[in-house]
């Protein structure tokens, strides 16, 4: 079923729980991760960013994205399709045209009032496809540019601004930065809980962690008892993924089943951990059937 990253968010915020959000890159990948949480009955933000390095199994890649829509349709848990830090308001008008239900742009290295302009165009594109808009303030960067312990005071965001960027923008979802960093990190990161705290306190906008892989579960379960509706994961689980397919090298087709069975096992095993600290195993039953499918 087809939703809304507004219609899972507001449940999952309603509800104390976070919705985990994936990237797949290519349809073996968004099969899986499919596969997953409708075993486990959780919601899901199935995200995907524009890279010339993504991998589909067909050139074509607006036939793959179609067919990944197809499968997100036909699955018996709720599945938003969501684009994923869109450099420009280009990008995100291609993927709506294919069907996506949600969009972010990243406009978070830009100044605060441009950050709002940018978003605000966004907005006004996105609801003529009735879809729903996640931003950023702040800016989560890669922890291979980190090296030292944390990212600089000045990538986290300023709570001061947060009801400001919301009140202009009206965006669905807003992603933070409180200390955690994209990809492979050099160090262990200590969450800034506090700031989390008092980002929830200014507004009731569902709010998003990036940055998920690599960081202690104990503080990504903290960080949703504090607010965080939504968790963006792809490194932990593109590594297992990569990791799997280079254990053997298949000579017949038995080995390429077995193989691809194996993929399979380890994502779900690092999903599924991803799954509990959200707390949204079994939470599918939370949606209403009565909302429309996209």
């Amino acid at each position: 079923m087809l939703y809304t990253l507004s219609e899972v968010l507001k449940t999952a915020q309603k509800n104390s729980y976070a919705v985990v959000a994936p990237d797949f890159f290519n349809l073996h990948f968004a099969q899986i991760l499919l596969d997953c949480v409708e075993q486990k009955h959780a919601p899901m933000i199935l995200s995907f960013c524009d890279s010339k390095y993504n991998t589909f199994e067909l050139d074509d890649e607006v036939k793959c994205i179609h067919l990944v829509r197809e499968l997100s349709v036909a699955a018996s848990v709720p599945v938003v399709l969501h684009l994923d830090h869109a450099p420009s308001i280009e990008v995100i008008h291609k993927y709506l045209d294919l069907g996506f239900t949600s969009v972010m742009i990243d406009a978070s290295l830009r100044p605060f009032e441009e950050n709002v302009a940018i978003t605000q165009k966004v907005m006004e594109l996105a609801r003529s496809y009735q879809a729903s808009v996640e931003a950023e303030l702040g800016h989560v960067g890669n922890g291979s540019d980190y090296l030292i312990h944390d990212p600089s005071d000045a990538d986290l965001t300023n709570v001061e601004q947060v009801q400001d960027f919301v009140v202009k923008t009206k965006v669905d979802a807003l992603a933070v930065s409180i200390g955690t960093q994209h990809g492979f990190y050099h160090a262990s990161s200590e969450l800034h809980f506090d700031l989390l705290e008092r980002i929830s306190t200014s507004t009731s906008v569902p709010l998003v962690l990036h940055g998920s892989s690599g960081t202690d579960y104990e503080q990504i379960k903290k960080a949703v008892s504090l607010g965080i509706c939504k968790l963006n994961v792809f490194t932990d689980l593109f590594t297992v993924y990569q990791q799997a397919t280079k254990k053997t090298r298949p000579v017949n087709l038995e080995e390429v089943y077995k193989l691809n069975e194996t993929c399979r096992n380890e994502v779900y095993k690092m999903f599924n951990a991803f799954l509990e600290i959200s707390g949204s195993i079994g939470r599918a039953s939370d949606f209403a059937t009565s909302l429309k499918q996209k």
